[in-house]
């Protein structure tokens, strides 16, 4: 089981296929194609942060694609999970 103490962030989240309404939490500008649990963590790491990757996992509304999942303690948090959600889209974008 997973700590309390951790931010869940889906590869979901990032993918410009997928509408708000589907999961994406990103602008479409910050948004890329196929995005994995790979490419988010390798963008944390560029960050400075130190993720977890489970490539096992798949995201609820996406339970047909095992994409992975990332989690980044709450206690590594420089700016709120909005503002590092953008930034971690910016990095996807030049990656």
């Amino acid at each position: 089981m997973i700590d309390r103490g951790y931010i869940f962030i889906w590869p979901l989240y990032f993918d410009v296929e997928r509408s708000r309404k589907e999961g994406r939490r990103v602008a479409r500008e910050l948004a890329v194609s196929n995005p994995t649990a790979e490419k988010v963590a390798q963008a944390l790491r560029k960050l400075g942060y130190t993720p977890l990757i489970f490539k096992e996992k798949n995201h609820p509304a996406d339970w047909f694609n095992y994409r992975g999942l990332v989690l980044l303690k709450k206690d590594d948090l420089k700016v709120p999970k909005s503002e590092l959600l953008k930034e971690i889209g910016n990095v996807l974008r030049s990656l």
